[in-house]
């Protein structure tokens, strides 16, 4: 049961790093270059679609949505990491 826990908490981690690539990429657009890297598009687009069917996170043309997804996966985390405890 413990290697459950480590490893879903593995699989947030790499999912917050995931995270944090697309939004370091994205502001390239700034300047004008649109670096997608379809792998993480395929992960992040559905899960990005969902917090914007839910909410509206673009606010004076800035997308809330990543900054919503890592809240709701800290919130993931530490449910699991209390869990893992009060399991163990």
């Amino acid at each position: 049961m413990q290697i459950f826990f480590q490893a879903l908490q593995i699989f947030f981690e790499i999912l917050q790093w995931i995270i944090f690539i697309d939004v370091i990429l994205s502001w390239f657009t700034l300047i004008g270059l649109r670096i997608y890297i379809m792998p993480i598009r395929w992960v992040l687009d559905p899960l990005y679609a969902r917090i914007d069917r839910m909410l509206p996170t673009t606010f004076l043309g800035v997308s809330f949505t990543p900054f919503l997804l890592l809240m709701a996966i800290y919130i993931l985390q530490t449910w699991v990491f209390l869990s893992a405890q009060f399991l163990l």
